[in-house]
């Protein structure tokens, strides 16, 4: 059996190449009906409709599963195996659920058959998918204002396959609160499922305090470590609306279930985007991210090319920040106080029918962003040794940088190199350890990020690297 392994920690993109090893059970033409009980597929075999099929669709074909293995250690503990972790595999597109949620065994490993669309000529032989763990007492995957970059699973169309494997590391909390959010997401019916919802439950009161969870296949959702408090919850998913609801969480776990609206309520959120780009980058992107957890909401996301106005269709009730650059695209949110356009604007909805158009207040200006070179520069680099080394591009303008690293704990950074007190002489950092910063961890995943700062005419912040790079495991020599 061969197969391919990643690590996945605070934010990281990997691919994933199942290999074949044959196996029965049709070959890819063997019609079934996916609405019938059985299918007509035999041993594990799914029903599968396949868009462009000579029969036009009508009958689905049986296929073997494609599985994805997902094993979740705690390198606090010596890579100990966490058993009882919930695994929600999400479509990395569509933001729908691609599975059940899968719980780790005592081995610390869940696996998951996932699904994705096939269609006629190349029967899409791979795809994207987004992997959310959490557990009782353990730090959820992935968190600290984190995101999970798409993990791609290839399939063969014809043959049985080997499980990707990925290994994913949560870290145990110290003093974990006992309170659980658990429940169910259901369209409007009240019957069936409503796939991929994102569920957040947040304070109304100051400090701002926010927890989110998945609905799966099934519908079902959960959060843990909750702490005790009172929670607006809400669903989330474009073109879906939801009642939102309170709840009150003391120290267990407290059921609710969402059921969507008959008739949406939703709102059309507007602006316009500024490229500036001195290397010819013309494409970025917008999404509405929930305030206290970072999430975004399933299609509340959009592309915008070459600059000018941009609309966020389906949006459902909520609070949220909008925010542009965010991906990997090359181009950042201009962080220039001086400069109009550069904030991460807060825009309150209110839903209706037929939906309003609620415009941003200000528009968006983007800019070129600080290319590191590594650790991080594109996906999962592991840095051995003792002391990883930062480095980054020359940015135009920048009179000095600044350095920074995270843990996968806390949102605020656990180090930081000012390049103004520090003179940094060259795009390179050696990271210096204890006792001088806080020694790092064999096992855990880290992120750095380096900003560009001019000190003439005055001192402000050029630019940066992006919100998703700069990640890496530190594996000790």
């Amino acid at each position: 059996m061969s197969h391919c392994k990643i690590i996945l920690g605070l934010a990281v993109a990997a691919t994933l190449i199942a290999t074949a090893c044959g196996g029965g059970g049709g070959n890819g033409r063997t019609t079934c009906n996916p609405a019938a009980t059985p299918t007509g597929c035999s041993g594990d075999y799914q029903c599968e409709v396949v868009a462009g099929a000579t029969d036009g669709g009508a009958l689905g074909h049986c296929y073997p599963p494609a599985y994805l293995e997902v094993t979740v250690l705690d390198p606090t503990a010596e890579d100990e195996p966490v058993g009882g972790a919930r695994v929600v595999v999400t479509d990395a597109d569509t933001g729908a659920a691609a599975a059940p949620a899968g719980t780790t065994a005592s081995s610390g490993v869940a696996r998951i058959a996932v699904v994705w669309p096939r269609a006629e000529p190349d029967l899409t032989p791979g795809h994207s998918f987004n992997i959310r763990v959490s557990a009782a007492g353990y730090y959820e995957y992935p968190g600290a204002t984190r995101v999970s970059i798409p993990v791609t699973v290839s399939r063969d169309p014809l043959k049985a396959l080997d499980p990707a494997q990925a290994t994913i590391r949560i870290i145990s909390m110290a003093v974990a609160p006992k309170g659980a959010i658990t429940g169910s997401v259901l369209q409007a019916d009240g019957k069936t499922p409503a796939r991929g919802v994102l569920v957040v439950a947040e304070t109304s009161n100051l400090p701002l305090v926010g927890f989110s969870a998945v609905s799966d296949t099934n519908g079902e959702y959960a959060m843990y470590n909750v702490e005790s408090g009172s929670y607006m919850l809400s669903g989330l998913f474009a073109g879906m609306s939801f009642p939102q609801s309170n709840v009150s969480v003391s120290g267990s776990a407290v059921h609710a279930k969402l059921v969507a609206d008959a008739t949406p309520l939703l709102a059309t959120v507007t602006g316009q985007v500024n490229i500036v780009s001195s290397g010819g980058l013309s494409s970025t992107n917008v999404v509405l991210r929930m305030r206290t957890t970072w999430d975004v909401p399933p299609g509340l996301q959009v592309a915008v090319s070459g600059g000018g106005g941009f609309q966020i269709p389906d949006v459902p009730t909520g609070i949220y920040e909008a925010v542009a650059g965010w991906g990997n695209d090359g181009l950042v949110l201009d962080p220039d106080p001086n400069i109009a356009g550069t904030q991460i604007q807060e825009i309150s909805v209110v839903g209706q029918s037929p939906p309003a158009t609620v415009p941003l207040a200000g528009s968006f200006k983007v800019t070129d962003a600080v290319q590191i070179l590594g650790p991080g520069a594109t996906t999962n680099d592991e840095t051995v040794g003792v002391s990883p080394i930062f480095r980054w591009k020359k940015y135009a303008q920048a009179s000095f940088y600044k350095v920074y690293l995270w843990d996968g704990i806390s949102p605020d950074a656990i180090w930081t190199l000012d390049g103004s007190v520090t003179s940094i002489t060259a795009e390179t950092v050696t990271y210096p350890g204890a006792p001088d910063a806080p020694a790092i961890v064999p096992g855990l995943m880290y992120q750095w990020w380096v900003e560009a700062w001019a000190d003439t005419p005055d001192v402000r912040e050029l630019s940066h690297s992006e919100d998703q790079l700069g990640v890496f495991r530190y594996v000790a020599q």
